[in-house]
């Protein structure tokens, strides 16, 4: 396990690219999916508190739930085509950047490694004013939890934020 959370903490690639490499098949299902103010974001996103961003959580599984990935785009910062592929498409954020051609590195701001599914829901809080009230322990089940978050940067502007929640015990 220790590799996988060294391994995890510093890959900046594509999460729907890992999990097929590690699992084969995976399938995911957009959970929630709205457009509204960045308000907590903003600042991450160097934006306005009032511009409208993309919001979206998908729980990806292979048998059992393995992650849970909320992200948020500033859409002033995406073209037509993109925005239109966030609205309709039903596959994860990576595959619509790989659609659309769109290269980006992952800044990584923090990760960590906890079985405290409190710990967890308290940093995923800031979502809460997305109105985005997740418990991973409801969608995860797991028993350690990997999380990280980072910022894609397009350029280096930020283009999305980025929160995964890894169920450990999958990967064992």
């Amino acid at each position: 396990m220790k590799k996988f959370i060294e391994f995890m903490a510093k890959y900046d690639g594509s999460v729907t690219d890992l999990l097929k490499a590690v699992f084969g098949r995976i399938q995911f299902r957009i959970l929630k999916q709205w457009r509204g103010e960045a308000t907590a974001f903003a600042e991450k996103l160097a934006i306005s508190r009032s511009e409208i961003v993309n919001y979206r959580v998908v729980l990806f599984t292979s048998g059992k739930p393995v992650c849970l990935a909320l992200s948020a785009i500033p859409l002033s910062r995406v073209n037509g085509e993109f925005k239109e592929s966030l609205s309709e498409d039903e596959i994860p954020l990576g595959e619509i950047m790989k659609k659309h051609k769109l290269g980006v590195k992952r800044k990584i701001v923090y990760s960590i490694t906890t079985d405290d599914v409190c710990r967890v829901s308290e940093m995923l809080s800031y979502y809460s004013s997305a109105h985005i009230n997740y418990c991973p322990d409801d969608v995860l089940k797991g028993e350690m939890y990997f999380v990280r978050n980072y910022v894609m940067l397009k350029e280096s502007t930020p283009f999305a934020d980025v929160v995964e929640v890894f169920n450990v015990g999958a990967f064992l």
